[in-house]
């Protein structure tokens, strides 16, 4: 995962754990979860896993023998050993998924919710995944639909444009570059994988103040970065968000939804 060095490290760890996670992720983590409780893994690969905040909701009802978390931030890393370390078949590893280390297939499943669309390079994370992959086995993956079809996002977006300059910060435009229903199938198949299946999913935006909007999308993303890279201070950024989201919306944000693409591909068993 790539945007800039370390996007997700010091205080964006935090603030992503405490304010994006809750708004963005939750209601896709836990119709993820649902997804992998069907296949009854064994043992779990799941990569670019962030904070442990979706894992540890992804582990609801599964009963595996090792799941094995791993991110390229260090401080990622460390937050999801403070909150799954207790677990025993947990494991962690800072890990960059365009380079897995396992020589061998060793996971029945692999599972990346939300990171595919920041790896450097998606076919080798695809081929990657494959090779550690036991025959049969699944790799399940969600990734954002069009920029528009977040439209929570794109209405902050529309927000700080006059500030950034751009029509959508550099972050989103990578987090939602991935969702073409026939690129992703066709990079599926490049790599060597069968039994695609890929489903729209809609959720809505959980309520949310206007002030702990602006702080998961300026702190809690490497907007963060960008926004220092630009000289503006993300801190007053957050004041001036909040007080255009209080003056539109009143004191509770509601009525938005985002919409993700969840793929289920198998690798063949012959």
């Amino acid at each position: 995962m790539s945007v800039g060095k370390n996007p997700f490290s010091g205080t964006v760890s935090e603030n992503y754990d405490r304010y994006i996670y809750p708004l963005n992720i939750e209601p896709f983590a836990q119709e993820m979860a649902q997804h992998l409780k069907l296949l009854a893994p064994e043992r779990v690969l799941e990569t670019a896993a962030g904070s442990g905040a979706a894992t540890e909701c992804l582990l609801s009802g599964l009963s595996c023998r090792e799941y094995l978390m791993t991110d390229i931030s260090e401080d990622m890393i460390a937050q999801a050993r403070k909150r799954l370390s207790s677990r025993s078949y947990m494991s962690f590893a800072e890990t960059d998924a365009c380079q897995l280390p396992w020589q061998e297939p060793r996971f029945d499943t692999i599972v990346c919710l939300f990171g595919y669309m920041f790896f450097q390079d998606q076919l080798r994370a695809l081929s990657e995944a494959r090779r550690v992959l036991e025959p049969g086995g699944h790799l399940l993956m969600a990734v954002w639909d069009k920029f528009e079809r977040c439209n929570l996002t794109e209405h902050f977006a529309n927000l700080i444009a006059p500030d950034i300059g751009s029509e959508m910060p550099e972050f989103q435009k990578k987090a939602h570059a991935c969702h073409s229903l026939d690129l992703l199938k066709s990079q599926l198949e490049q790599t060597g994988f069968t039994d695609i299946h890929i489903d729209v999913v809609t959720k809505a935006s959980p309520a949310s103040t206007p002030l702990d909007t602006a702080k998961a999308y300026i702190c809690g993303t490497p907007l963060w970065f960008e926004l220092q890279n630009k000289g503006i201070n993300p801190e007053d950024e957050v004041r001036k968000i909040t007080a255009q989201l209080e003056q539109q919306h009143g004191e509770l944000i509601t009525g938005f939804t985002r919409q993700a693409l969840f793929v289920d591909a198998t690798k063949p068993s012959g």
